[in-house]
């Protein structure tokens, strides 16, 4: 029976597509993919493993990269975040009717410190009885280090929990590692699920 159900943030709780990169700047599909690759390619690892701030990466990338340096200011700064990084509202609301039904809600996300402040001033956080974000531990999924951390910090049983997240190569992990994981395509992969 499950009783614990972690989410990833960027792609289950909030749009990382950057679907208005393509609109605001004209871009052709191919051209939108190519400036996404580059812009969280390279180190962003780096941001989200809290090791340098995204404002150093943004600078950096905009000598590297200056004939795509607004394209990059638009999905690299924090103002920018309603637009680029927005709530998936249907999915929260999802979220917060489980957390209603008494289900333990816990987040295990790649993030930077600026994309999860920006995360924490748009849902109720309190809602969520454990976080562990790779910027503040220094560990990235799929990174078996940081499923074993969100298991014993919260003394999760692995049977009775279950792991939503975008990605097909953390989804692996999690089933590797005995927690039943699901990837995430649409909100019916949680109510089907659930």
């Amino acid at each position: 029976m499950i009783k614990n159900i972690i989410f990833d943030i960027g792609g289950v709780l909030f749009d990382d597509k950057n679907n208005n990169l393509k609109e605001k700047f004209n871009l052709s599909e191919e051209r939108t993919k190519e400036i996404t690759n580059i812009t969280f390619g390279n180190n962003f690892s780096e941001c989200m493993l809290g090791k340098i701030s995204v404002s150093e990466y943004l600078e950096d990338m905009k000598k590297r990269y200056p004939d795509i340096k607004e394209e990059l200011e638009y999905l690299l700064d924090s103002k920018d975040y309603p637009e680029t990084f927005p709530l998936k509202k249907d999915v929260y609301d999802i979220v917060v009717n489980l957390y209603k039904k008494g289900y333990n809600l816990y987040i295990l996300s790649n993030n930077t410190k600026d994309s999860f402040s920006y995360v924490s001033s748009n849902m109720d956080m309190n809602i969520f009885k454990g976080i562990v974000s790779s910027y503040q531990e220094h560990l990235i999924k799929p990174d078996e280090a940081i499923y074993n951390l969100i298991v014993d910090r919260y003394n999760l049983k692995k049977e009775e929990t279950i792991f939503f997240d975008d990605n097909s190569k953390n989804v692996l992990k999690g089933n590797e590692l005995g927690i039943k994981s699901i990837k995430f395509n649409s909100i019916e992969d949680i109510i089907n699920n659930i």
